[in-house]
């Protein structure tokens, strides 16, 4: 039987705005919570105005109360801006329509029309003061849409398991839920001292007006920063390994062992590899709003179980020693990613447990122990949704410190957070890095959503690594965070978040990242947009040595952009050679930069295609496309390294000349002998290599437009 879809607009009474609000405030409410203040605002709504919402609400109790119902919860999530939203889901198997989902999103704010996208494909909306978004659908399969490198062939959801998926989706439910005896978390002291943490970073970070209500306007410098505390990295190639798909039988890590001098020759410094950890699931299924269980193949590996040792789709123990070994030997240096502070999804099922491993549904496995989603003081619960902070701009310090310690302690895709607070389970999540320094002598690492981390356990865990290497006697101890943010307001109080030594940690150049690709595909203009990064670096007192700047990522804003035309090559070329001139360091470069299957064949079509669908299998780690961008670069880089355009670079000034069609970067350099001027030149034509001044030397040329040249004087 169809349902009718239903819409009203009555103004709302007090009622419903003050109990959304005050069912938001309490920050745990239950399905049953919500229902029962639903009926009261039912029973409340007597004026004949109110008809509209009277109908409104029973065929909302309805839905919410019929059928036999398999699974059913309420969250507490925030928008972009911070405002509460809670989220009712429930599935039920109904007489007729079969297994239903019904989802509602309750705000006390007017979320229909100030946050379209959540209202989009609603079954049935009431918006006003207050408003009510209901989806509704069949539960039902789809199939999974993304690729696997690795050789791994997990074993779908069958229709016939989906009682018992929501069975152990509720066991889960109940495990991760915070007790409601009003009792505080063994770890809510610990989240207190970090809330003065941030206070304290703030104050070291920023510059502020009492006066004006102490809105921060400015960054503090920090004295020391330079070479001594952060030396050159050189260009580093992120490798994704449970993408790689060998062509002959060996193990993808000792595929990539055999590939080290084809990176090296390809002009990488090093080699960024992605999570190497065992694994809780190979497959996840994410639940739509309208009732589809879209299946995630897990092709990027940050799902960890835990366990100490090497993901054994990627190879044996021997085998990551002995890639570790040969970077070494072969000049380059390991870069590992490693996530501190989210583990991976529980398995929905047993038997999507990921082959090997010890996890279950209800539990993980910390240091090759069984760790329960309900044990005491293991997990962090009851978290806020909390990725951004607002306001770019004269935010009040105040609001600054709520806002950076709730992102800091925010949930993130609703992964399982250790609780990083406690010294025992910090050593037991930092078991792995450990493990890999001290058998495979690794130095270097990429810190998953720093953003992410508490103060405090960000901190001791970049000092227990720090301290790690040194005792391995490994190679020197540096880290790139990834901090993300699109403002160097936040990267500059990471910098001071990070604690008191911020040697050797770097932060990946976000910023920059959206200005070049807004430049270079959405027709902006880089004679505006590069000024300002620059102007903005100096305002919030963020170095260029302390940036590793960025094109393309893995993550959903930076995805590949070569699809196979000489213009996409001569894009990347532009992006990268952009990404060198306004840097102090080489860029960390995707791995997919030069496929040409990962990008739309539609550049007008780049903003809307999901990253999950870009990441595509690969023999190796480079394409070796002799039409791609992969080969140019190669050039590009060759002649930064044999002009020391970065090693000589003071990471001082900047100047720019220019328009939308053309602009000239210059930057000095200084090796202490004679004093020298680079010059990188792009053109929205081929016209780069003529833009040359008076004494300067053509040293690369390349494209037809986008077009880059570079010269010295």
């Amino acid at each position: 039987m169809s349902e009718p879809s239903l819409r009203t607009a009555d103004a709302a009474p007090a009622g419903l705005r003050s109990r959304i609000a005050a069912l938001a405030s309490a920050g745990d409410c239950s399905l049953p919570d919500l229902l029962e203040a639903l009926r009261q605002t039912l029973d409340e709504a007597s004026e004949p105005s109110a008809r509209r919402l009277r109908l409104f609400l029973r065929h909302l109790l309805f839905l919410l109360d019929s059928g036999d119902e398999l699974y059913a919860d309420c969250v507490l999530r925030t928008d972009p801006r911070g405002r509460p939203v809670l989220i009712a889901h429930r599935v039920a198997r109904e007489a007729e329509e079969g297994l239903m989902k019904t989802l509602v999103r309750l705000a006390p704010w007017p979320l229909a029309q100030e946050s379209p996208a959540l209202a989009q494909g609603a079954f049935a909306v009431h918006s006003q003061e207050a408003c009510i978004v209901v989806h509704r659908g069949p539960v039902r399969i789809e199939r999974a849409l993304q690729e696997l490198g690795a050789p791994l062939a997990p074993h779908a959801l069958e229709p016939g398991e989906l009682d018992a998926f929501y069975a152990w989706r509720r066991a889960q439910q109940q495990a991760a839920r915070p007790q409601r005896d009003g009792v505080r978390p063994s770890w809510f002291a610990a989240a207190c001292e970090d809330r003065e943490r941030v206070a304290q970073a703030c104050a070291q970070a920023f510059e502020f007006e009492p006066e004006d209500g102490e809105r921060i306007r400015r960054g503090r410098p920090l004295p020391d920063l330079g070479r001594a505390s952060h030396p050159l990295l050189g260009a580093a190639l992120h490798v994704l390994p449970r993408l790689q798909r060998p062509a002959d039988s060996r193990s993808v890590l000792d595929a990539l062992t055999g590939q080290l001098q084809q990176v090296a020759a390809a002009g990488y410094d090093a080699l960024l590899l992605g999570v190497v950890d065992r694994q809780s699931a190979d497959l996840y299924y994410v639940e739509g709003d309208d009732g589809a269980l879209q299946p995630y193949l897990n092709n990027h590996g940050y799902w960890s179980s835990g366990e100490c040792g090497v993901d054994p789709a990627l190879g044996a123990v021997d085998d990551y020693i002995a890639l570790s070994r040969a970077a070494a030997a072969g000049g380059i240096a390991l870069i590992q990613d490693s996530v501190l502070g989210t583990l991976g999804y529980p398995p929905q099922l047993p038997r999507l447990a990921a082959a090997g491993s010890r996890c279950t549904p209800l539990a993980l496995a910390l240091a090759d122990a069984p760790a329960p989603l309900d044990g005491p003081g293991v997990f962090l619960s009851g978290l806020e949704s909390c990725d951004a902070i607002p306001s770019p701009d004269g935010l009040a310090l105040a609001q600054y410190v709520e806002a950076a310690t709730r992102t800091h302690l925010g949930e993130y895709y609703q992964l399982p957070r250790p609780n990083l607070f406690d010294p025992e389970v910090r050593a037991q999540v930092l078991a792995r890095a450990r493990w890999q320094i001290r058998a495979a002598g690794v130095s270097a690492f990429r810190i998953d959503m720093a953003k992410h981390l508490g103060l405090g356990p960000l901190r001791a865990s970049l000092d227990a690594l720090r301290e790690a290497a040194r005792d391995a006697g490994a190679g020197p101890f540096f880290a790139v965070l990834e901090y993300w943010s699109l403002h160097y307001r936040e990267l500059r109080f990471a910098l001071s978040a990070v604690g008191p030594s911020v040697q050797g940690l770097y932060l990946y150049d976000f910023p920059l990242a959206q200005a070049l690709q807004q430049a270079l595909l959405a027709d902006g203009d880089w004679s505006q947009s590069l000024p300002a990064i620059a102007e903005q670096r100096d305002r919030w007192q963020v170095p260029a040595c302390c940036l590793v700047p960025i094109v393309i990522d893995h993550d959903p804003s930076f995805r590949p952009i070569y699809n196979g035309s000489a213009h996409t090559r001569d894009i990347v070329v532009a992006g990268l050679a952009l990404a060198l001139a306004m840097s102090a360091n080489g860029p960390s470069v995707y791995c997919g930069y030069d496929d040409r299957r990962a990008a739309p064949a539609d550049l007008d079509r780049y903003f809307d295609y999901s990253e999950q669908h870009a990441r595509k299998a690969m023999a190796g780690p480079l394409c070796r496309d002799p039409d791609g961008p992969g080969p140019v670069f190669a050039e590009l880089l060759a002649v930064v390294k044999r002009h020391r355009l970065l090693a000589d670079w003071d990471g001082a000034t900047l100047e720019f000349a220019g328009d939308r069609d053309r602009l000239r970067i210059l930057r000095r350099l200084d090796d202490g002998t004679q004093p020298r001027t680079a010059c990188f030149c792009v053109a929205r034509d081929g016209s780069a290599a003529q833009a040359g001044g008076d004494g300067e030397t053509l040293l690369f040329a390349s494209g037809q437009g986008p077009s880059v040249a570079v010269f010295l004087r």
